[in-house]
């Protein structure tokens, strides 16, 4: 498993660095593991960072750096890092992605206080232009990965599997946003669809339990 402490030790050197916290899968428990070559267990999908500097140049100079020796702690998966240089709370804290953050983060380096001094505090949230452009970018790759002519590493059939799953999911966040009954985690989708009965959510609860299996489980052919 990943060593958090090492994570928080990489950081500590860098004065430029006020707060670093995962966001994503990896602290809502939602990370999905493969079995490399060597019999370990590997994270399979992304792991996202939000950095807070003082200078974002100066850090930007080193995020290769720091990709390299993230590398060597989590293992071979991509690494995102959101890199804010300035407290951003009028632009993000009534966003679905801060509700996300907010619901489920992990801190490595600084504490609450620097998290609410540079993202703010709000229980407000609505679907924003933040949150559209996310979904845009994150889901338009997932969209593209299932493209057929896309036969090549990293594009297999186990990646697009995973992307599959990924899209599913953002379906069912469209649709729970529609009725204002978005949740965060997982679990708490599944029970906020069966709270909306129709035909199509019911149908999304089945596709959604087949969506988290194989996201858990990038290995599983069920989609």
């Amino acid at each position: 498993m990943i060593n958090e402490r090492l994570i928080s030790s990489l950081f500590k050197k860098d004065s430029n660095i006020i707060f670093v916290a995962a966001y994503g899968s990896y602290p809502r428990d939602e990370s999905a593991y493969i079995i490399d070559e060597n019999d370990q267990l590997q994270l399979f999908n992304d792991f996202d960072l939000v950095v807070v500097v003082k200078d974002n140049e100066l850090f930007l100079k080193k995020s290769l750096d720091y990709k390299a020796e993230l590398s060597k702690i989590i293992g071979a998966c991509d690494i995102d890092f959101l890199v804010i240089d300035k407290p951003i709370s009028k632009r993000l804290k009534s966003t679905i992605w801060f509700r996300d953050f907010k619901d489920s983060h992990k801190i490595f380096y600084g504490d609450n206080s620097d998290m609410n001094y540079y993202f703010g505090t709000s229980n407000n949230y609505s679907i924003s232009v933040f949150d559209v452009y996310s979904f845009f970018i994150t889901r338009s790759w997932a969209a593209g990965a299932l493209s057929p002519a896309l036969n090549i590493e990293p594009f297999n059939k186990v990646y697009k599997g995973y992307q599959a799953a990924k899209l599913i999911i953002a379906t069912v966040d469209i649709f729970l946003i529609s009725y204002s009954k978005y949740e965060t985690l997982l679990k708490d989708k599944i029970k906020a669809l069966e709270s909306i009965d129709s035909k199509f959510s019911n149908k999304l609860v089945e596709y959604l339990m087949l969506a988290i299996k194989v996201k858990k489980s990038p290995l599983d052919d069920s989609l």
